[in-house]
């Protein structure tokens, strides 16, 4: 590994931002929670506590009620103002005070004090009829009023008790209970602070796993995996995503290598063969005019051919690159069938291997015609470079459905035939994303017999030329 690829290992942080955020996502999340539960429960206390105060008035008003009715059961002619007189006098002081009123609202007796007295019956009458309950909060005590009319009977006429309540401990527990909460509340901002951001070096444990991982990995060690956790978490899923972009990577480098070996075996050849008969040539002490003319020709195939593979490496190396088609034109298959068979003659010639006709049916496709033409050299390259010399290539266009099939048919030795699957070789890895490109697909059938065809399949346009004739080349 390069000093330049080298990993960096990272120590553990001493501050961590990372960290921090989390535990400030966690803490005021935690607040705003706590926030809402404490509002609801200080909502509710005052609810429940304002409940049972009532409660606790109307069952004073009521023990008012009986008292003056037992009074008056005791002393049948008293009139009402003497039996309030002497409920008032027996009545046991309490936290809770009341004021009994006649029917035209005029006091009677009372156990509160003079001046909430006062002030209870100015807020009473200044209030609507029927008003029950009524908080008074200003120039004194806060006080809670709860007024119960009496109706009238046969013993009895009518009267009104105000039972009066302080709501002043209510009040202090609420202030009181306020001001916790508010001392409360910088603490608690504060421990969960701390909390979370020691809770999540726990949580992120997982990344320093990943971190020594990836530490390990380099340009020349892809083989190594990051670990993931079953079920896998999100950190899995993101550790499954890179080991995914590992597999993807190892993969290209491989290509990559691949390319660079195959780049180098195709042009090694007629390099060679070029500087050999660039050294027979000079080394001859008096050449010949025939015999230079020889060297040069052999020389002038072989710079052909080493274009033909730069070409043939450029076309790989966009097709490694993932490379589209921009633009797309109809193209007569069959005739370029024709057209490319013809223009290879001489070079058929050269193996020493005849070219026939299969069947040609009119086929028309949606592409780049010099693509497809370098499609049909290639397979031809191919069946002339690894064909028998005994037998004739076979060149078919056949339409099927909505596709139509280039076959390219040949026979080969068995060594052959085993030595050339469908995946290797430079040239079919060019026809192979050739086919891609224009939404097709490559394939390669082969049989025990030594028949081989390189079968490219794309799709077709509706065309109305009629089918063309066979023949042999």
């Amino acid at each position: 590994m390069s000093p330049e690829s080298t990993p960096v290992q990272a120590g553990p942080a001493r501050f961590s931002r990372l960290r921090l955020r989390l535990a400030a996502a966690f803490t005021v999340t935690f607040v705003i929670a706590l926030a809402l539960v404490a509002l609801g429960s200080l909502g509710w206390l005052m609810h429940e506590s304002t409940r049972r105060l009532d409660a606790r008035l109307t069952t004073l008003a009521a023990s008012v009620a009986r008292a003056i009715a037992l009074e008056k059961e005791e002393y049948p002619d008293s009139a009402l103002a003497a039996i309030v007189d002497d409920v008032q006098r027996e009545w046991v002081i309490g936290p809770d005070s009341w004021i009994v009123l006649d029917s035209s609202g005029v006091p009677i007796s009372a156990t509160t004090d003079s001046t909430n007295r006062v002030r209870v019956l100015k807020a009473w009458r200044s209030s609507d009829d029927s008003a029950r309950l009524l908080d008074l909060d200003d120039g004194g005590d806060d006080l809670r009023v709860m007024s119960v009319p009496v109706p009238p009977n046969r013993d009895l006429p009518e009267y009104t008790i105000l039972a009066v309540a302080s709501t002043e401990p209510l009040v202090r527990d609420t202030e009181l209970l306020t001001l916790a909460m508010a001392i409360a509340t910088p603490l608690i901002v504060l421990f969960s602070l701390l909390g979370g951001y020691l809770l999540s070096r726990w949580a992120l444990r997982p990344t320093e796993t990943l971190g020594g991982a990836i530490d390990t990995l380099g340009p020349t060690a892809l083989g190594g995996r990051l670990p993931v956790s079953e079920p896998p978490d999100e950190i899995g899923q993101l550790a499954q995503r890179f080991n995914a972009l590992l597999d993807r990577l190892a993969t290209s480098q491989a290509q990559n290598r691949e390319f660079v070996r195959e780049a180098a075996h195709q042009i090694r050849t007629p390099l060679t063969l070029v500087r050999g008969e660039a050294e027979l040539a000079l080394s001859a002490s008096s050449p010949q005019a025939g015999a230079l003319r020889e060297a040069l020709g052999r020389i002038e195939r072989a710079s052909r051919q080493m274009q033909r593979r730069v070409d043939e490496l450029l076309l790989l190396a966009e097709a490694e690159a993932g490379t589209r088609l921009e633009q797309r034109a109809p193209v007569e298959l069959d005739a370029r069938v024709v057209d490319g068979v013809d223009l290879f003659r001489a070079r058929a010639a050269q193996f020493g291997q005849p070219i026939a006709y299969g069947v040609l049916e009119p086929a028309t496709v949606m592409g780049d015609q010099p693509l497809l033409d370098e499609a049909l050299m290639e397979l031809l390259e191919n069946a002339c470079r690894h064909g028998r010399t005994d037998t004739s290539i076979v060149v078919s266009v056949q339409v099927r459905d909505d596709v139509a099939d280039l076959v390219v048919e040949s026979h080969r030795t068995a060594a052959s035939s085993n030595g050339m699957p469908a995946s290797t070789g430079l040239g079919q890895r060019i026809v192979r994303w050739i086919a891609e490109v224009h939404d097709g697909r490559f394939s390669v059938e082969h049989d025990e017999t030594g028949r081989y065809a390189a079968v490219l399949t794309l799709p077709v346009v509706p065309t109305s030329r009629s089918a063309g004739d066979t023949g042999t080349a």
